[in-house]
């Protein structure tokens, strides 16, 4: 049994009834028809040709096919013409192909080139700090939260992601009576030490110290002397003049302390330059 298909249509549509018939029937062909003219009058062109299905099977092969051909040479040879445009790029990174064409009387060129390499790396991004929150126990903390992770090899997001401080709840300062007097030396005979005190009225953040203590007695105390002061002006204004600077003692040697070493005075040139 024979089923005729019109030649041209795009795609088998077997009915129910004729499946079974299509799977056992060999596809039959008949001969190839003549080569179509050459597409072009000279230089290098295509050809095709076509042959007919006569039997409908399962399992048909192709019905046309082309050739290339070549007319006689175009007048004048090969006459390059310009290159066109670069095509847009195949990847918007990491590396893709960009390619031109070049047509002339007999032949076409193709040109490609690499674009767009630089990385498709995406780097992280991190969202402002928060603000503080509240004092609690003593801390406070505050965050910041990834935007964007890395990709690709992009720089990779930092690991401090949360700050923690000290604080105090609110402004809750310490108060301190005034110094006591300073008690009895613990010794009359030698060098010994005294103390005093202050209470604590009201309890906040950070009081300062409550205890203080200091020698007394026969105590060898060694000199000191204060820091220099800033140096004086000037005593010309040009050719050389002097200035001056001082310091003083701030506790003398006592019971054979190191006495005080130095002068008190300092004194130095300036304003060395030349008048006019």
């Amino acid at each position: 049994m024979q089923i005729f298909v019109p030649f041209l249509l795009c795609s088998l549509v077997v009915f129910p009834h004729a499946e079974a018939a299509l799977r056992g029937n060999q596809c039959k062909l008949g001969e190839w028809g003549p080569w179509s003219p050459c597409s072009v009058t000279c230089g290098k062109g295509e050809k095709t040709r076509s042959r007919a299905i006569t039997t409908m099977g399962s399992d048909c092969p192709a019905t046309s096919e082309s050739a290339s051909c070549h007319g006689p040479p175009c007048p004048g040879g090969c006459n390059p013409g310009a290159w066109s445009d670069w095509s847009p790029c195949s990847a918007d990174c990491g590396g893709g192909e960009s390619s031109r064409v070049r047509m002339t009387n007999c032949t076409s060129s193709r040109q490609v080139q690499t674009c767009n390499t630089q990385c498709c790396c995406i780097d992280c991004q991190i969202g402002p700090w928060t603000s503080w929150s509240s004092c609690s126990d003593g801390f406070r903390t505050r965050v910041r939260v990834i935007v964007q992770q890395a990709q690709f090899g992009g720089k990779a997001c930092p690991s401090d992601l949360a700050q923690k401080e000290q604080c105090h709840p609110g402004p809750m300062s310490c108060e301190t009576a005034q110094w006591g007097a300073w008690g009895a030396c613990s010794t009359t005979s030698s060098c010994g030490q005294h103390s005093r005190t202050r209470a604590i009225i009201k309890s906040g953040f950070d009081c300062p110290p409550t205890l203080q203590q200091r020698k007394c007695g026969r105590c060898n105390t060694d000199c000191v002397m204060s820091e220099w002061t800033a140096w004086g002006a000037c005593s010309l204004s040009c050719g050389g003049g002097t200035r001056t600077r001082t310091r003083s003692v701030t506790q003398p040697a006592m019971n054979g302390g190191t006495a005080c070493a130095g002068s008190s005075q300092q004194d130095s040139y300036c304003n060395t330059q030349p008048c006019p």
